[in-house]
């Protein structure tokens, strides 16, 4: 699979990456994750843009921790 360079921005930086996923795929991630942070970021104006980078990836990780969970036990009771 070919390697994909793609510029992100998220919260007003931009980043370039370079991914075997999608360019479409990759801006949708960042969408979800620049909304994310701009909405702590609202939410408490003494928070920086790296406080609320930080909060995310914590909400994020809990998430997919959580839904790996589910799904093992799903497996189990199948």
């Amino acid at each position: 699979m070919s390697k994909n360079r793609i510029k992100l921005n998220i919260c007003g930086t931009d980043y370039i990456i370079v991914s075997d996923e999608k360019e479409e795929y990759m801006e949708e991630i960042a969408k979800e994750i620049d909304e994310a942070m701009n909405i702590t970021l609202k939410n408490n104006m003494r928070v920086s843009v790296t406080m609320a980078a930080v909060l995310t990836a914590l909400r994020y990780c809990d998430e997919s921790k959580k839904s790996m969970a589910d799904a093992d036990n799903l497996r189990m009771q199948i």
